[in-house]
């Protein structure tokens, strides 16, 4: 064949020449993969859903004698049993080896690695159908963005999915049927959703066997032939293994329906009549998914599409949903789709490669679209690395000061006791029993309470609602909390805690003309200032509020407010009027008239000073909401320091 290229070479396994090149593209994968997922997770960018579910469900089985057990999922799944949620035996496998090392990071590390493992079976399939063009797609894969998000999402089951499925295909492709059903049975094993991706492989492969037998006009054949039994097998398989999963499911947790709730309207032929408007709902989005998909590899795999065909399994189901996770490459779903693109690429470019008419048009054409490939594909990868901005989903954004502190105060927590904590620091404190994203009911009172106002998700949800909202709500009903260690926006509360903190560091923000927004004036620069600009309000302004902001939260206690203020001149007359202030200024928590005869002399840098205690984090305003036209006042900073918890 033209180019070198054979439809099925001789294969030597792990003797082929290229082994070495494809073992380090694996290992320095693996590695690569390996830093970025424990960088975000030693960064707080893990979450309870899903890295901290599974870190308890694995240490609650090893180590407290529960099966599978985790609370995040408490508000539809009471009983706790991971196997309520989704249907994984495979986890069972990763016991062993989680039962090394019992952390989060194992995890993380197990999941690097099945990602990276993807590389050998593809590179098997490639070599089978290009030949000395594998090393190509594999490269292919390392910079293919959606693979990459895999790992940038916490620890989820789909990640095991391309590795399994890709084995699965290449030893269907070999005939080596024995090996074929131990990775079938693997990849089923994973989560409910493969059995309808292995049903499809298995009806396409059936259409492949029956297309071949009509060409060659042999029908009674095709159903003697092994491959041809095999494929019924792995149909009648994945159907009995589909409402197997779901019974079980069912039986762990009697109390939801073990089909999500963004299919309801697609099992449920009364809701049928909601589909084309689910079809049409975030339609660009959907649009954008395919292109990121299929874009990076030229949109080759649509050569390839019989092969391609089991993926719109997952796609069709993600068109007809409004859920936006299940179509955008950042999330775990990939998994579903990866290994049926990347072996729909290579069968294109098999086709590519055997295509008389486009040989005769360019001997080289295999060639051109393997170089078109790799450039359209690290141009895809920047696009995607951009817009997502990866950077800051590996590396963050939090002060490492700030991580540290988090870190000590976590450490301050005993390993017997119960925690109510937020999203971001769950997987921290996941090696336990009894700890919980949101209370389980109305009288739980746990031990410790952590919560870090500075971490994304006391702000966001889940749970819902965010603890911006829950916290206080929960300390106004349960008045027996007392702040047991506070630092930088980190607070540890502790049930029937009366003493003074065992570890605390004043809460301090300078807040400048960059935090602060401006009402009426200007900003102007002045080289005696902190940040050498400051807020300038003249006579020439109107009346009335001079600034406002910032909007931030701050945690309990009681602070002292330090605003450095000059004037022009002095006057017998209210200049301006301070004020903290919470619920969009609705709240006056404290608040001072500015006589300018409070001021010594004019034109100098001078000290207003006021207080007030918050009980719960609040979001604060620090405003001058009045001031006058009779001197020109000026602003350099305000200095907020808190004074006692």
């Amino acid at each position: 064949a033209e180019d070198g290229i054979r439809s099925q070479p001789r294969s030597r396994g792990l003797g082929d020449v290229y082994k070495r090149q494809v073992f380090c593209v694996f290992i320095l994968h693996f590695i690569f993969l390996s830093y970025i997922s424990l960088q975000r997770y030693y960064s707080f960018l893990s979450t309870a859903l899903d890295l901290g579910i599974f870190n308890q469900a694995f240490w609650t089985t090893l180590f407290e004698g529960q099966f599978f057990y985790e609370t995040p999922d408490f508000w539809f799944n009471p009983k706790g049993c991971f196997f309520g949620v989704h249907f994984s035996p495979i986890l069972f496998l990763l016991l062993p080896i989680y039962a090394l090392y019992p952390h989060p990071e194992t995890l993380l590390v197990i999941q690097a690695f099945f990602i990276s493992l993807t590389i050998i079976p593809l590179y098997f399939l490639a070599k089978i159908k290009i030949r000395k063009y594998s090393l190509v797609v594999l490269f292919l894969y390392v910079v293919y963005a959606p693979a990459i998000f895999l790992a940038l999402f916490d620890f989820h089951l789909e990640a095991l999915i391309p590795a399994l499925l890709l084995f699965t295909i290449y030893f269907y492709e070999k005939k080596e049927f024995q090996k074929y059903f131990i990775f079938l049975l693997l990849s089923l094993s994973v989560i409910e959703f493969v059995p309808i991706l292995t049903a499809t492989y298995a009806l396409y492969n059936l259409l492949r066997e029956f297309a071949s037998a009509f060409k060659a006009k042999n029908l009674k054949k095709v159903v003697k032939q092994k491959s041809f039994i095999v494929s019924v097998l792995t149909l009648f398989l994945s159907v009995f293994w589909l409402f197997l999963s779901l019974f079980i499911k069912s039986v762990c947790n009697p109390y939801a329906h073990p089909l999500p709730s963004s299919f309801a309207h697609i099992t449920n032929p009364r809701q049928w009549y909601l589909i084309p408007e689910y079809l049409r709902t975030k339609l660009d989005e959907k649009l954008l998914y395919i292109i990121e998909l299929l874009g990076p590899l030229v949109f080759l795999p649509i050569l390839g599409l019989p092969e391609l065909f089991p993926a719109f399994a997952w796609i069709i189901l993600a068109y007809l949903t409004d859920y936006v996770p299940y179509f955008q490459i950042t999330y775990q779903y990939n998994g579903f789709v990866i290994p049926f693109i990347f072996y729909a690429f290579i069968k294109g470019l098999e086709r590519i490669s055997l295509d008389k008419v486009l040989r005769k048009m360019n001997k080289n054409i295999l060639k051109k679209a393997l170089l078109l490939s790799v450039v359209v594909s690290m141009l895809f990868s920047s696009y995607a690395w951009t817009k997502y901005k990866a950077d800051k989903r590996i590396f963050g954004h939090y002060d490492p000061q700030h991580l540290k502190l988090l870190q000590s105060i976590i450490a301050l927590i005993p390993p017997d006791v119960s925690i109510l904590t937020q999203n971001d620091i769950f997987p921290h404190v996941s090696n336990r029993k009894n700890v919980f994203l949101s209370s389980p009911n109305e009288t739980f009172e746990p031990d410790f309470i952590l919560i870090d106002i500075k971490l994304e998700f006391y702000k966001s949800p889940p749970p819902y609602p965010p603890y911006i909202i829950f916290l206080p709500n929960f300390l106004r009903k349960h008045r027996n909390y007392g702040i047991y260690a506070e630092a930088d926006g980190i607070v540890l509360y502790k049930l029937n805690w009366t003493g003074s903190p065992v570890f605390y560091e004043p809460y301090v923000r300078i807040l400048t003309y960059k935090e602060l927004k401006l009402g009426t004036g200007h900003t102007a620069y002045d080289k005696s200032s902190y940040s050498k600009r400051i807020l300038v309000h003249t006579k020439h302004d109107a009346t009335g509020v001079f600034w406002f902001g910032p909007y931030e939260l701050f945690p309990p206690g009681t602070y002292e407010v330090i605003f450095r203020l000059k004037v022009s001149e002095i006057v017998n007359e209210t200049i301006l009027i301070l004020d903290v202030a919470t619920n969009l200024g609705s709240k006056i928590l404290a608040q001072v008239a500015v006589n300018g005869t409070q001021f010594q002399q004019p034109n100098q840098w001078e000290n207003v000073t006021l207080t007030f205690t918050i009980n719960v984090p609040l979001e604060l305003e620090i405003r001058g909401i009045w001031a006058s036209n009779i001197t020109n006042i000026y602003l350099d900073y305000i200095l907020v320091k808190q004074i006692a918890v």
